[in-house]
């Protein structure tokens, strides 16, 4: 709604919410059975001059060929799970699209070299969420948390039998995080100093309370502890009118202005704090199999295993080491010190270069 020409575009739902009557009956007398299909003869009925997606793991967004139409696709997520992505590779078909808005100049080798997939031009631009509301006046300088850890609790960290990858479990997946949250914890209580969960679910959730137990049960060293829920994406100038300020719940991005500092394993969320310029901790401690690797800070970009802000071993000292680095560094010298990492995450704040690209062709 932000970037695209007002009242002149069309949302095509892809995941069978509905299903245009007229189209799927025309279809049945083409003999035109399957989904694809159908997706194909409603892109053409419409016939726009720009096909975009947000949803750039979605292969059959770049299956799909017409002569007159810009196909765009905007990265809306680290893509740290490559196996699948190669899994949808098929030799026989021609992943193409004309741009591909990425992260970082790297990972336009995880669309060509793993997806199989060719672009006219690959941008590096950041995050669409991140650059919309990085022009934000309304950003807080006060402190309200000490640590604010990125939650990534997913629904099989309570199934400790169900699969991750093909060779590793949930509860090979999830066993260094729980020691390295227990590390945090001590160190937190070592230093006076309070830990706030950035819950991933809402507090309404189905998940929430399992994700609630799962950091009480493994945080219960300490009574520093608090939760954190966010609203759904919201710009910082959105306010919900029959709330004050004080009282409305934040975007996750409102909530890490309230960080001291940021801490987390691979979360998108803290690849854009860094962007933002927050003080964010990584450790990268999921483990050494080849499928873990891509979890690694920065990838796919090649770094060191341990560096000022953050750590791919779980060891204590290493860990104590790097929080009382971000601790102690004042705010205006990590803010001159990160630049030099400012390319693990672009930036284009307010979308220009994407904006500009859809006005070229509209």
């Amino acid at each position: 709604y932000k970037i695209l020409p007002k009242n002149d575009f069309h949302i095509l739902k892809v995941r069978i919410e509905e299903i245009n009557i007229l189209i799927f009956l025309k279809n049945l007398v083409n003999l035109k059975f399957s989904y694809f299909a159908y997706l194909e003869s409603y892109i053409k009925y419409i016939n726009p001059k720009i096909l975009i997606t947000f949803v750039d793991n979605n292969f059959n967004f770049y299956k799909h060929h017409f002569k007159n139409i810009v196909k765009i696709a905007v990265q809306n997520g680290r893509r740290i799970d490559p196996e699948n992505f190669r899994s949808q590779v098929d030799n026989k078909i021609n992943f193409y699209t004309d741009y591909i808005f990425t992260y970082n100049d790297n990972d336009r080798k995880i669309y060509e070299n793993i997806g199989g997939i060719k672009s006219k031009k690959f941008i590096a631009h950041g995050s669409y969420k991140l650059n919309s509301i990085i022009e934000s006046k309304s950003k807080s300088k006060t402190k309200k948390f000490d640590f604010i850890y990125v939650s990534t609790f997913r629904k099989f960290y309570n199934e400790e039998t169900s699969k991750v990858y093909k060779n590793v479990s949930s509860s090979e997946y999830i066993k260094y995080e729980i020691k390295l949250i227990k590390i945090i914890s001590e160190f937190s209580m070592k230093y006076n100093k309070k830990i706030s969960i950035l819950m991933r679910f809402p507090e309404n959730h189905e998940n929430s309370t399992n994700e609630k137990n799962f950091y009480s049960e493994h945080l219960a060293s300490t009574k520093k502890i608090s939760f954190i829920f966010s609203k759904n994406y919201i710009e910082f100038d959105v306010l919900d009118k029959n709330k004050t300020d004080s009282k409305r719940i934040l975007s996750s991005y409102e909530n890490l202005y309230l960080a001291n500092v940021v801490i987390g394993v691979d979360s998108t969320l803290l690849y854009e704090a860094l962007a933002a310029g927050h003080k964010v901790a990584f450790f990268s401690i999921r483990g050494k199999k080849n499928c873990l690797k891509y979890r690694t800070f920065a990838w796919p970009y090649k770094i060191s295993n341990t560096g000022f802000f953050w750590n791919s071993r779980l060891d204590k000292k290493d860990i104590y080491n790097v929080l009382n680095n971000l601790l102690n560094i004042t705010n205006n010298n990590w803010k001159n010190y990160v630049k030099k990492y400012s390319y693990i995450m672009k930036k284009d704040p307010g979308n220009k270069k994407l904006k500009k690209l859809i006005n070229s062709i509209a």
